[in-house]
């Protein structure tokens, strides 16, 4: 049984966050999950007149309650179990509240809403939502080449922690539901770093025995989480390269048609490192595919 029930779709009334209904919608069918319409509605400018700010506020909430009813209605979402919801507040923090209220279990939404890239991931939306969502989310790319799950791809990033490894039920879920490829990928090179910052002139032969011995614990380890995988019946395979993290990452995920890119927001060296600047944003703000981001939370 899936331990996704519940998707959250965030919808603004412009086009580009619609892009997730398609891939969200056969998700949703796939698992007999239900599929949650969220439109939140803005605090409304400043009015003196609280009688016409009472009415201004239920116009726009009819409004946006008919919008919700027209998406509702649409083929794509034919026999998807739905449910429409309209809150009000600031947009990041009810959607967060939003999810954790509702027990939702994935978010999906587009990198584009109404304002475009600036608000939707570089500030007040979207990055908000990954920094603090209960739940697994992902992020819909506008500037996807092919859309999600097209390629039945998905590049799982593993950097040997617990914490890191949060991600795979959700993408395990996913993976069974659309019928996608699971790849596991392991990036080395954190020893040659390492030594730089302390010994450059180390020798090469040492320097190579120990990449040597890196590469293959980290494809034990892979081959370790495999075979876990495999009782559920996936396709996966493992990979381990080496380079600067997020760059390999991009990298990988462009050469070989990946539709999703999953990562926990912590890895081994926590939030830090994940999120804020080295792996997780630069992906995130980097990458033509969706990705998918399960925020772990330290015990």
């Amino acid at each position: 049984m899936s331990s996704i029930k519940k998707i959250m779709i965030p919808l603004d009334g412009s086009p580009l966050s619609e892009m997730p209904l398609v891939p969200a919608s056969k998700l949703a069918k796939a698992i007999n999950a239900l599929l949650i319409l969220l439109r939140v509605q803005e605090p409304s400018a400043l009015m003196d007149d609280e009688a016409l700010k009472g009415q201004v506020s239920q116009l726009k909430g009819d409004a946006a309650l008919k919008y919700l009813d027209e998406v509702a209605h649409k083929e794509m979402l034919s026999g998807v179990e739905l449910e429409s919801m309209v809150v009000n507040g600031q947009v990041a923090e009810s959607i967060i509240d939003s999810a954790a209220e509702n027990d939702v279990d994935l978010i999906v939404m587009s990198s584009h809403g109404r304002s475009g890239i600036s608000r939707w991931v570089y500030g007040s939306v979207a990055e908000k939502v990954l920094r603090q969502a209960p739940c697994a989310t992902i992020i819909q790319q506008s500037k996807a080449d092919v859309p999600m799950f097209s390629n039945k791809r998905i590049l799982v990033t593993l950097d040997g922690s617990a914490l890191a490894e949060r991600v795979l039920e959700s993408v395990r879920d996913i993976a069974q539901a659309t019928g996608s490829e699971l790849i596991l990928l392991r990036v080395t090179g954190m020893i040659q770093l390492a030594i730089d910052s302390v010994d450059p002139l180390v020798m090469k032969q040492d320097l190579d025995k120990l990449e040597e011995r890196e590469r293959i614990e980290a494809k034990e380890y892979l081959e370790r989480v495999q075979h876990k995988l495999f009782a559920s019946g996936l396709t996966v395979k493992v990979e381990v390269t080496s380079g600067h993290v997020a760059e390999t990452i991009l990298a990988y995920a462009e050469e070989n048609d990946v539709d999703l890119i999953a990562m926990s927001s912590y890895g081994r060296s926590g939030v830090g490192r994940w999120f804020y600047g080295s792996v997780a944003e630069k992906v995130l703000r980097g990458a033509h595919s969706a990705m998918l981001i399960k925020r772990g939370k330290k015990n």
